[in-house]
């Protein structure tokens, strides 16, 4: 998948709106809630959503030279959730591919997200070409190729929508 660390601060925001309209849309396509109005949008929580241990997004990984599993679980029934970029706030980046899929085991590869280098840049920083897009109950699982065992502390940069209530009243 090909991704831009070279966007304006106009074009980001314009990409994240874009995933706030389509997310909104689809909560309620979906039955989420009944109306665009009845849907909140929240920044993603790695433990509430993720299932990591914390509500940080350090994880260890203890397999190097190889995808280390981080998400392997179902997404709410009423939730939606969009993944468009990834920041690398680790000291040392260990992690130089990320991969996406959907179903038990990663069954079916959405995509992988190759950031080899992303430590050169000055923002450390990605955004997708094309977001990666986890719908109600689907099975989520995702993995981190890490050059050598250690932390990594690769924030998931995305939305999640969810019916009024349900976590936020916002």
């Amino acid at each position: 998948m090909p991704v831009t660390t070279k966007l304006s601060l106009e074009k980001v925001k314009g990409t994240i709106e874009s995933v706030k309209r389509f997310l909104k849309s689809l909560a309620v396509k979906k039955g989420v809630a009944a109306s665009e109005a009845d849907v909140v949008l929240r920044d993603i929580l790695p433990a509430t959503d993720l299932g990591f241990t914390n509500e940080d997004f350090a994880v260890t990984l203890s397999t190097p030279n190889a995808f280390n599993t981080v998400v392997n679980r179902r997404l709410g029934s009423k939730k939606e959730l969009v993944i468009f970029g990834v920041r690398d706030i680790s000291t040392t980046p260990i992690v130089s591919a990320i991969k996406f899929a959907k179903g038990p085991d990663g069954a079916i590869t959405k995509d992988i997200v190759e950031i080899e280098g992303l430590e050169t840049q000055k923002e450390r920083e990605v955004i997708f070409n094309t977001p990666i897009k986890y719908e109600d109950d689907e099975h989520m699982f995702i993995q981190y190729f890490a050059k050598a065992a250690g932390t990594a502390r690769l924030v998931l940069l995305g939305v999640v929508a969810e019916p009024r209530g349900e976590l936020s009243s916002e």
